[in-house]
């Protein structure tokens, strides 16, 4: 991270959105503000110890700076290092997850499939984890994860909901109508994990088998898939 100039960062921003009526820049604060983080206008430089600030804090730069026509070869330069950092972040990423995934298969081809549904819900939780620590600047790992409650008068309060469940229908209404699909996929692998618990397992009608498997498994390439490639998209420099 000690190649980009956060003030010069924010100054390219300024420069790059110039208005059509007055063909002046408009001031950081302005663009900044009107960025779908309002927020963000207000921060300052991420604490370096959490890299999950750092990245919503870059990815912000990344949609504003997208949205531009107008980029100087200097401005391109800029960004290019904010781009490498994001890049290289989502790829450590996904080697990670296709570690965990060739594990996945291993189980499988072992026919330890209950391994492998317990393993297949652990990578899906981590993998939402990492996605709400991403979006919210948080880190989720360290710290609990918590949703908003409404009380009947308007009043809210925020209530520790570490929940598979609660990660999935989360990340579908953030990323609506995008992975409404993917959240369908989601929900099989939670339930096919939970099946292999005691009481479930004496049920009858439950199946935990090689085709169970080898379906969560593709659910949970699609779901990785999904994020990661929409995210190289954004990432892509125009």
């Amino acid at each position: 991270m000690t190649n980009i100039d956060w003030d010069e960062l924010r100054k390219a921003v300024a420069d790059i959105e110039t208005s059509p009526e007055e063909n002046k820049p408009k001031s950081v604060d302005f663009i900044l503000t009107n960025s779908s983080i309002p927020i963000i206008a207000e921060a300052q430089p991420p604490i370096p110890d959490n890299s999950y600030a750092t990245r919503k804090y870059l990815l912000e730069y990344v949609k504003i700076y997208n949205s531009q026509s107008y980029k100087s070869e200097d401005v391109k330069n800029l960004f290019k290092s904010v781009f490498d950092f994001l890049s290289s972040d989502f790829n450590h990423l996904r080697k990670s997850l296709t570690a965990d995934i060739h594990e996945l298969d291993a189980c499988l081809s072992a026919r330890a499939y209950k391994a492998t549904l317990i393993l297949a819900g652990s990578i899906l939780e981590a993998f939402l984890l990492d996605w709400l620590s991403e979006i919210d600047g948080k880190n989720y790992f360290e710290e609990p994860y918590k949703v908003k409650i409404y009380r009947p008068d308007g009043t809210f309060y925020w209530e520790k909901k570490e929940q598979l469940n609660v990660y999935i229908e989360q990340i579908k209404e953030i990323e609506r109508p995008d992975w409404m699909e993917s959240s369908e996929k989601a929900h099989y692998i939670r339930e096919r994990r939970n099946s292999v618990h005691a009481k479930v397992c004496l049920k009858e009608d439950e199946q935990i088998n090689e085709e169970t498997c080898r379906k969560v498994i593709s659910y949970l390439k699609d779901i990785i898939d999904t994020r990661l490639n929409k995210r190289q998209d954004e990432l892509r420099l125009k």
